[in-house]
């Protein structure tokens, strides 16, 4: 079980995972406090890992992420279909595309400001991630192609497919806009952006054009790998 949730300033959806072997009797330990006790009174032995698993919070203590109810837009309403069913144990969230060839959810970010703005969990802690090499960029259109991305266009575009050894589900936020006078295509990879910034075709805002070149993370596992349809 992890320390922190959703509203509180050191919260994180990455977690390290401990393993915990009890010596004796085992017992139902329901907070961190408790697990402590327990191996400094010498009945749990607790072992540090390299393991760090991705656990968005959907449900916690005082909130729980908000459901859609319209299915319109891709960060309107939230990012649920339905209500976490808690008897089931089961939550249906709702699946964008980005190239190449990945479909994604959307959980969290490390912009707490912009948390509510996109329906979302604050994560706080996930704004270092930059500094220490765990993101990818992941490239969103503000303009050009209309589609059902983020910003209400053609599908993003991440630096590398989901499952690749660079893949991080925990994306760096660059925004892609289309220069006045040139005529949008669909691009479908990083390097094809980059060859258009260089052309002078497209203009790159780490962030969004509004956040003064301030980048920030985006917390978007990606469940499934499949070929892309937009315009299909």
């Amino acid at each position: 079980r992890g320390q922190h949730g959703p509203g509180q300033p050191d919260f994180t959806p990455l977690l390290q995972v401990h393993r915990a072997t009890w010596s004796g009797n085992a017992q139902v330990l329901d907070s961190v406090a408790k697990v402590n006790e327990a191996a400094q009174a010498g009945a749990l032995r607790v072992e540090k890992t390299s393991i760090v698993v991705n656990y968005p919070f959907v449900k916690w203590p005082g909130g729980e992420l908000p459901v859609d109810s319209k299915l319109e837009a891709a960060l309107d309403g939230g990012p649920l279909v339905s209500a976490p069913d808690l008897s089931a144990k089961t939550i249906t969230f709702k699946l964008h595309q980005c190239y190449p060839e990945s479909y994604y959810i959307i959980t969290d970010t490390g912009a707490v400001p912009m948390a509510a703005m996109m329906n979302v969990a604050g994560a706080p802690a996930a704004g270092s991630l930059v500094e220490v090499g765990a993101t990818e960029k992941i490239y969103v259109f503000g303009n050009g192609i209309p589609g059902f991305a983020a910003m209400g266009f053609q599908p993003s575009v991440f630096a590398s497919k989901a499952g690749e050894t660079a893949w991080s589900p925990m994306w760096e936020h660059v925004t892609v806009m289309w220069n006045q006078g040139k005529t949008p295509v669909v691009l479908k990879t990083e390097s094809e952006i980059l060859a258009r910034e260089k052309a002078g075709d497209v203009k790159l805002f780490p962030g969004t054009p509004d956040t003064g070149g301030q980048s920030f993370v985006v917390n978007c596992p990606a469940p499934i790998t499949a070929p892309n349809t937009f315009g299909v």
